[in-house]
């Protein structure tokens, strides 16, 4: 179960980097912003899971 939420959390993670890369293609240093700090967010998520299972941030990455 928390493996699913770990694996759903990287969805959006990756998500929002696509979002990340738009918003500067765009120039909108704003919405740029406030994706870098919600995916910073996400990243503290599953940090947070990963620990909870005693797994390396990193585990399971696609790489």
């Amino acid at each position: 179960m928390v493996e699913n939420l770990v694996e759903d959390y990287r969805t959006i993670r990756d998500v929002t980097v696509k979002g990340i890369e738009l918003a500067d293609q765009e120039e909108d240093p704003v919405t740029e912003d406030m994706l870098t700090e919600y995916k910073a967010s996400i990243d503290a998520n599953i940090w947070m899971l990963q620990a909870y299972l005693g797994k390396d941030p990193h585990e399971g990455e696609e790489e």
